[in-house]
């Protein structure tokens, strides 16, 4: 069996619906989206400002995955507080706050949107539907338990400002792994170029192609869809013969 497997849309309707193309082309028929389907951040997503469509895509997203995660933009679009995060405690009137006051209590420890990032302007039935979402969700084959998040453990949401970059930091989140019996985890957020796979022992950067997955727990963090200077992709894990592949988009 073929997943496809998508990422950090952000909004941009006419990549996934190219990356949706690709996936079939490619024989997948499961889909996991591993969150960031809305956040458009002016600085960095300009180049389809006016092909952005929040709404379009959650609808697609919505009718076409078997797992889907939120990322940090989406908790933020739907003003909701990350059950899982690491080094901040955020107050129950977070978002009754002030910027400025919010400012001086994250300490440059968590995103903050504002400076940056449109209103992706949801439909009531969306708002609803990225409320339910929960911030790790365990998709179940016949031969595989795959735990799927848009960032790594503690901050599944990947709402704190600080990214993953070596195998040592990802302890806890390979023990949350064994604790839901999960042997192969799947996270976006990154941005990598393209992807990286990561063990107990490594964390590799890998380019587009096809990769044999390791006989031990494994990390893989995939690329993006959003139109930007990164390298842009989406990937195909097959589970018969535990490889997975990146093609770029």
């Amino acid at each position: 069996m073929k997943i496809g497997i998508i990422s950090d849309i952000h909004e941009d309707i006419n990549g996934l619906k190219k990356a949706f193309g690709i996936l079939k082309e490619n024989d997948c028929t499961e889909f996991i989206c591993l969150g960031d389907i809305t956040g458009f951040s002016v600085d960095e997503f300009m180049s389809y400002y006016n092909h952005r469509d929040a709404n379009a895509c959650l609808d697609l997203v919505k009718n076409s995955c078997s797992a889907v995660v939120p990322g940090n933009h989406d908790l933020y679009n739907t003003h909701r507080i990350p059950k899982f995060i690491s080094n901040f405690i955020y107050p129950e009137n977070w978002y009754e706050m002030t910027y400025d006051e919010r400012k001086k209590l994250a300490d440059n420890r968590i995103w903050l949107y504002e400076h940056s990032d449109l209103s992706p302007m949801l439909n009531r039935r969306n708002q609803k539907y990225l409320q339910s979402l929960e911030e790790f969700q365990i998709y179940s084959s016949e031969s595989k338990n795959i735990l799927c998040s848009h960032s790594a453990y503690p901050d599944l949401s990947g709402s704190t400002n600080h990214f993953i970059a070596n195998s040592n930091e990802l302890g806890s989140h390979f023990k949350f792994m064994q604790e839901h019996n999960c042997t192969i985890g799947l996270s976006g957020h990154h941005h990598p170029e393209a992807a990286i796979i990561a063990t107990d022992s490594s964390f590799e950067l890998k380019d587009f192609g096809k990769f044999q997955l390791p006989n031990e727990l494994c990390w893989i963090v995939v690329p993006s869809i959003a139109e930007s200077d990164r390298k842009l992709g989406v990937s195909v894990l097959d589970l018969s013969e535990m490889t997975i592949e990146f093609i770029k988009l």
